[in-house]
């Protein structure tokens, strides 16, 4: 059974949007939260590796039970393990639950979120528009979560990150609304070690992409925040980041999102991936608070000239295979790219800044895609 087109999109981008409004008031700060609590940053690193191998073993659970209760239904089944990781960080500095467990619990709701938002995403995404719906895809993100970050650094400034973390799980639990009312999806994925083996053979440079792709997201995501707190020492300065990425993100979505459809997806993301390059080696050669705030506006603008054609062609390969298979096992190289980065991070705590040209480096692979 598919869902209908306009319905199924519509479901997706509002879901997501929720989604993204509640996690954008926290996600940037986890990191910043635990250092801030005591941890030291092989800790916080340590918690994103456990977290990772998490998401790619229940990846696999994952499809395993929207074959028995559809997709709809385990992203309904992933809001306990949700509440339960949410809480767990507002009481952590009391209860000193290990951070392991904690992962653990994220680990469960990522997968049982983004496995099957990837599939009915994929399900319902017209070929010939893909990068339409895949700029609208971000476009609804970015704009609901433009100043999530900032507005989540004023809360955890002024009332605390316990405060913040629950009003965070309060915007998450309408995220569950708009998916609820959809037709249930029962997928029929059979886990053949031989499959993933096959689309690894026809796609290595698509499945060493998306290792690579993630390597440099964990740098935006964990390690940027991560510098820029240590070096300024200001929950506010990480806050402004995060909607400094939002906003350069949205004034580019849509446009890039159109543009992908018109010209050839190869050549936006050379163009995007040269000019992350940059970004990176300039992050590198400079300091301060101005050149920092503006390569995080620039990085955002460019993330998605590289980002919405990449995921758009990623998203045509699995329309052309089987959507559910192909997938799932994409989750195979994206645990693996984060892990890899994470691993080296912990071996560069005391000068993460030597990462940056790494990263830099890592985006001229795709002139090669």
């Amino acid at each position: 059974m598919t869902l209908r087109k306009n319905k199924g999109l519509h479901a997706i981008y509002s879901m997501n949007a929720i989604q993204e409004l509640g996690m954008s008031l926290v996600g940037i700060f986890i990191p910043i939260y635990f250092l801030t609590i005591g941890y030291s940053i092989e800790d916080v690193l340590m918690f994103f590796i456990v977290n990772y191998i998490f998401v790619l073993v229940f990846s696999f659970v994952a499809i395993y039970l929207a074959n028995l209760i559809g997709l709809q239904r385990v992203i309904v089944v992933r809001y306990p393990f949700l509440i339960v990781f949410l809480i767990s960080m507002v009481t952590v500095e009391v209860t000193g639950i290990p951070l392991g467990l904690i992962a653990f619990f994220n680990g469960i709701q990522t997968a049982f979120y983004f496995t099957p938002l990837h599939i009915m995403f994929a399900q319902n995404a017209k070929f010939k528009s893909m990068g339409d719906s895949m700029g609208k895809y971000f476009a609804f993100v970015k704009l609901v979560g433009l100043i999530g970050p900032f507005v989540g650094g004023l809360i955890a400034f002024y009332f605390g990150f316990p405060k913040l973390f629950i009003v965070a799980l309060i915007i998450l639990g309408f995220s569950i609304l708009p998916i609820i009312t959809t037709k249930v999806v029962i997928t029929k994925f059979s886990f053949k070690l031989r499959q993933g083996k096959k689309l690894l053979k026809k796609y290595p440079k698509y499945f060493v992409a998306e290792v690579i792709d993630n390597f440099c997201e964990e740098a935006d995501g964990i390690i940027w925040p991560i510098f820029i707190f240590l070096t300024f020492a200001s929950i506010i300065s990480v806050g402004t980041i995060g909607a400094l990425v939002g906003l350069g993100a949205f004034l580019f979505t849509v446009v890039i999102g159109k543009a992908s459809d018109k010209y050839k997806k190869e050549h936006l993301i050379k163009a995007g991936a040269i000019s992350l390059a940059l970004v990176w080696l300039f992050r590198y050669g400079v300091s301060g608070e101005i050149p920092y705030y503006l390569s995080t506006l620039i990085g955002g603008f460019v993330m998605m000239l590289f980002l919405i054609p990449f995921h758009s062609r990623i998203y045509s390969l699995a329309k052309r295979n089987t959507s559910d298979e192909f997938l799932v096992f994409r989750e195979v190289p994206v645990a693996i790219g984060r892990i890899i980065f994470l691993s080296l991070a912990l071996l560069m705590v005391n000068n993460l800044a030597f990462l940056f040209p790494i990263v830099g480096l890592m985006y001229l692979y795709f002139l090669f895609l």
